[in-house]
This record gives C-alpha cells, structure tokens and sequence, in this order.
C-alpha cells in the first residue's frame, strides 16, 4: 500500500505544479509529470456538498482488491494520506486527460448484410473507438467487479441496494436555502432575481409575475418569498423525476457507482493513438486496463447504474470549460447502444467468472454470434432508462452548479458585475462561472422535461 511506504523527494521531485482542469477541488502535482514518486495533492472545495470521510474511505477501499484478486480502479492509483481539508493520492506518470470531442467522437463502420457476409453500400452504424469501449468496460468492472462496503449497507434491506441520487439532490436543495438566508442575498434583491432566474429560468418581477405561488404572509420582493419559490420549485422537481423512476423503473439497477466520468476524470496513456477495437475482453488491445484510468471518485456512492452512463453521455457534450455544453454532440442512439453492448459484455464476462457462468456469457463472444443478439432487448431496455436519467443528471450538476455559485456569494468571491450577462453567455469571462453552469444544465432539464411531457 502506497500509505505505508515513505518516499524521499529529490530537489528536482519537489517543483509544484497547479493542475488544470479541476471544477470541484485544487489540484497540484508535487514532483516531475514523468516521476513515479510524484504525488497529486488535493485541496477540496465544494464545502459542505460532500462528506470527504466517506469518500477517502470509498476511494481508499477501490484502490483494494476485488473478489478476483484484482483491483477495479487503475492499478496506479493509491491513497497516500490525508489532511485536513485535502488528500495526497498517487501520481500515475505518462498520462493525458482525454478531450471530449477528440476522443469520444464515433466512426461509421461497415456491417455485413444479416450476418452472413457480403458487405452491403452505405449499410454503416455508428460506432465508437476503443477509449469508450474501454470506458464502458470500467464501468461494467465497477458497477459488478467491486463488492460495495459493508459500512455502505448498513440499515439497507437484504437483497435491494438503496440508490443515493435522491438523498444527495435533497441535501443539495436544502444547502442552497441556508446559503440563501446569508446576509448578501438578504440585503441584495438584485442578486436574489439573479439566481430566481438562474434556478427557475423566469424573470422575477417586482409585482411577484413569475412566481408560481402566493404567500400573503410576505412581500413579493422579500428575500424569503424568493428563497422560498426557488427551493419550492426544485423541490417540486425532484418530487416529479424521483416519481418517474419509481413508476417506470421501479427495478432499474444499482450498483456502486462513480456518478462523474467526464473527459477530464479520463487518463489516457499518452503514448497510445487512436485505434480500431476488436470488441472483445483480451487486454492485448491499446484501450486496455492499463491505458486507460478513471480519476476523481469524489462523487461516488450507491446508485443507479444507467444514471452513471447517463451522465458520461452527457459529458459527450463538453461544458467544462467554458460553462456551455454543446449537445449537437450528444450521442446517437446507435452509439449509445453500442456502449451498452461492450458494457454488458463485461458484466456478463464478470458474472461468468464470479459465478461460473457459461459459454454464452463470456465476454469473447464474436458480435454476430446469437448471445449478443439474447441482450439486443435488454439493450433495448437501458437506453429507455438512460434517457430519463439524462435528464435527470442535467437537473442534479444544475442544481450543483446553483449550490456553488451561492456559496460564492456566502464567502464573498461571487463577481456581482455583469453577473446576468456571463450567466446568460452575453459575455464571456476569465473565471469559470458556477451560476452560468447551472442555469444551462436547468435549461437543458427543462428541455427535455417539456419534450417528455409533449409525448
């Protein structure tokens, strides 16, 4: 265990070095990039939004062994130790961070005419290249290769793993009314219309016209009356998606989940191109276990397997740089499908080799071979639940974002000038901005909430 070996530094091992890239925390890198004995040093931020005990202890219980004698995170990644408000984790040397454009693009490939050869004009889907093959496969490793901890299961009915989307959303809600009662808001009626708009996605005017109820027990233009529709109307929100759930998919899967995989929780070995996959489990491809390493467990938990897809297609769509997510590049159908059939695959190879499960769940199967056609449903089925929790990871970093930008305003670093105009893109800004965030991942909830309802 990294924890228990000390590691002396060199001069030259210890130049410090900001990493970029990081939304929720600081990062900086102690030590050379090609160094082995470089450690990453994280300061965390989000205050209050996340319990950094359990989450340590998460992390530190991934970077263990699975039933199967392997660790289900990178092999490189480690927990060196802990401070107080951060953590020292290993460095894993030779890697990039992956671009959600360059490298979750998809390719049309040519498929044979039913099956039997004789490759037919035009007659081309699209897939995606190896890095997203390799993804889904750390995800299906994840979700069924990592046996959840005891400590998360404590009070939970044999048998049925409670999802934590619910618990955390609400915590959410409620973080952002005790950032709301803060003095700024309070003393700022401008600031609170800001954020009313930022949340709801309507102008609030000084009679009250925008505002979904009345409550005769204070002015209109009252920093409670405000508070109180925003928190109302997320509130209402959550009521309606968690309802949603639970009427469609009472049995949708859960499992532990990372619930943030986005291009920059992605590491790539930077010596690899990209490159056609074979499809199949051997790790003699370049995307492979050791190429490839998910990062930055902060947000995992308890949850709904489709929702952690859900969010990386999501992550299709960019937003982390500049706060505006492009969803002309959300992925096709087909796509989508196609990650959900290298992801079953391995789940079904996981469980052949946890359960001594048969030929026909071996991983290796060939992709015109009927055991792949047998999940063709199932497949069918999941990118159902994948689109109502698309939507409803557009609602949970909306609401993240919202939450952020109101701390700011709590510890005075919010940038009140031309505040609406950078939330609503007139303007770009230097810094990146939590309330612009947020109000876009709400508008994109709304959207498709609207569509949804039109149906």
């Amino acid at each position: 265990n990294a924890a228990d070996e000390v590691v002396l530094l060199t001069p030259e091992d210890r130049q410090v070095t900001k990493i970029s890239g990081g939304l929720t925390n600081a990062l900086y890198l102690i030590g050379a990039p090609d160094s082995p004995s470089s450690v990453l040093l994280r300061v965390f931020g989000a205050e209050g939004m996340i319990d950094r005990d359990l989450e340590t202890t998460n992390l530190a219980r991934l970077c263990g062994t699975s039933d199967q004698g392997k660790k289900v995170v990178h092999q490189g990644i480690d927990v060196v130790g802990r401070f107080g408000n951060g953590r020292v984790e290993t460095w894993v040397p030779g890697m990039r961070q992956a671009h959600y454009v360059d490298d979750f693009g998809s390719r049309k490939v040519s498929v044979s005419s039913n099956g039997k050869g004789g490759l037919v004009e035009d007659d081309q889907v699209e897939k995606y290249g190896g890095l997203v093959v390799e993804v889904a496969r750390q995800l299906a490793r994840l979700h069924y290769g990592f046996q959840t901890p005891e400590y998360l299961l404590e009070g939970v009915e044999v048998g049925r793993l409670q999802p934590t989307l619910w618990k955390v959303i609400r915590s959410w809600i409620n973080e952002l009314s005790h950032n709301l009662s803060h003095e700024h808001f309070q003393l700022d009626s401008s600031l609170r219309k800001l954020f009313y708009e930022g949340t709801t996605g309507k102008q609030f005017l000084n009679n009250g016209e925008g505002a979904s109820r009345q409550n005769n027990s204070t002015s209109k233009n009252s920093p409670i009356f405000i508070a109180n529709e925003m928190i109302c109307y997320l509130s209402d929100q959550l009521k309606w998606v968690q309802s949603l759930i639970d009427e469609q998919y009472p049995d949708a899967p859960i499992g532990f989940c990372h619930n943030d995989v986005n291009a920059g929780n992605i590491l790539v070995n930077a010596s690899v191109q990209d490159a056609e996959t074979s499809g199949k489990h051997e790790n003699d491809e370049p995307y492979n276990a050791e190429t490839v390493c998910l990062i930055d467990y902060e947000y995992c938990s308890i949850n709904y397997t489709m929702y952690d897809i859900a969010n990386f297609f999501n992550e299709h769509t960019g937003g982390n740089d500049n706060g505006i997510p492009n969803y002309a590049l959300y992925p096709s159908v087909e796509r989508q499908c196609h990650f959900l059939e290298a992801y079953l695959r391995e789940r079904d190879f996981i469980d052949s080799k946890t359960h001594g499960g048969n030929a026909n769940t071996d991983a290796n199967v060939d992709a015109n071979d009927d055991p792949v056609k047998d999940i063709s449903s199932e497949i069918t089925h999941l990118q159902s639940q994948v689109e109502i929790f698309q939507m409803i990871n557009s609602l949970y970093w909306g609401i993240w974002g919202i939450v952020q930008a109101a701390e700011e305003v709590r510890i005075g670093t919010f940038r009140v000038d031309d505040a609406r105009s950078r939330m609503m893109g007139e303007i770009d800004g230097d810094e990146w901005d939590y309330l612009k965030y947020g109000r876009n991942r709400l508008e994109r909830f709304r959207d498709c909430k609207g569509k949804m309802m039109r149906c």
